[in-house]
């Protein structure tokens, strides 16, 4: 539910506010982190605006709404309130942000495995990447899909193999540098914000140019880790998974086949729909 109200007061230790509406006082409670990013700006003095849990739950002792978000809160004074926190400002600038980004490549990768029996010394390279840049119109400019060689291990260990669904050697693996010449000269020629799902694929993307002795790319344009950016919009709890996400918004299942060409679309599709939130300011997932 949706209430705003003057704040009645506050307990640190328990984490819980009480709030004065429509003459009567409801007790709710913020999650340990939710409520450290907000205690400075509690006190009595202040209107908040915020979005809880409907149902009532016991919490160290006290009936309690569980906060989910907050959407304002506002300092009440004497001349001109002052407004502390607007989600919905933070929000319209998140989306201009975005309508702001000219070309946007979305990017996955996969990386070797160590094996079942691994004696811990292993260094990952990565073996598949798929990507495609669309433009400002959100029409797909360029697209790849790569199997890369590795170039330190002689060959895929059944792990890897299995869990990326390679049964065989694959004829169409083309050399690291290929990959990383074509990646170079997309950055360059578009500029593009990369999107990515979580912030793995830009730390392996560094780790594979360290491992084959080749200038970083990671200055040439900038990343954006769409989870970190999504878990922050909807006051997750914890990281989302791209999956469950896409389950999320569109109601239906994706069939999971960890193939990289395949993952870059999901993240596309998730975007998608986040953006879609974003405009219409909702900020509960289904």
């Amino acid at each position: 539910m949706r209430i705003k109200g003057l704040i009645h007061s506050f307990n640190e230790n328990n984490q819980t506010i009480i709030i004065k509406y429509n003459k009567s006082l409801k007790t709710f409670y913020f999650q340990r982190g939710l409520f450290k990013k907000f205690k400075r700006f509690l006190s009595s003095h202040e209107i908040i605006d915020l979005v809880s849990y409907d149902e009532e739950t016991l919490h160290n002792g006290v009936n309690a709404y569980q906060v989910m978000y907050v959407v304002e809160l506002t300092l009440i004074l004497p001349k001109k309130n002052k407004t502390f926190y607007d989600k919905s400002y933070l929000n319209k600038s998140m989306l201009e942000f975005f309508k702001g980004i000219n070309n946007k490549l979305f990017i996955d990768i996969e990386m070797t495995m160590p094996n079942y029996n691994s004696n811990g010394n292993f260094t990952p390279e990565l073996i598949q990447a798929g990507f495609f840049l669309v433009n400002k119109n959100d029409e797909i400019v360029e697209k790849y899909n790569y199997h890369v060689r590795p170039t330190k291990a002689k060959y895929l260990n059944k792990r890897t193999k299995k869990f990326l669904h390679l049964e065989k050697n694959n004829n169409e693996e083309v050399s690291y540098y290929k990959f990383y010449n074509k990646f170079k000269a997309l950055l360059n020629k578009y500029k593009p914000a990369v999107i990515t799902f979580g912030k793995n694929d830009k730390l392996f993307l560094e780790s594979s140019y360290k491992l084959n002795n080749l200038p970083s790319l990671t200055f040439i344009s900038r990343f954006v880790n769409l989870s970190h950016i999504i878990k922050n919009y909807y006051e997750l709890k914890n990281d989302p998974g791209l999956f469950n996400l896409y389950e999320s918004y569109y109601g239906t299942s994706f069939d999971q086949d960890h193939d990289a060409y395949e993952d870059a679309v999901v993240t596309k599709k998730v975007y998608d729909a986040f953006l879609l939130d974003l405009e219409n300011g909702n900020y509960k997932m289904n």
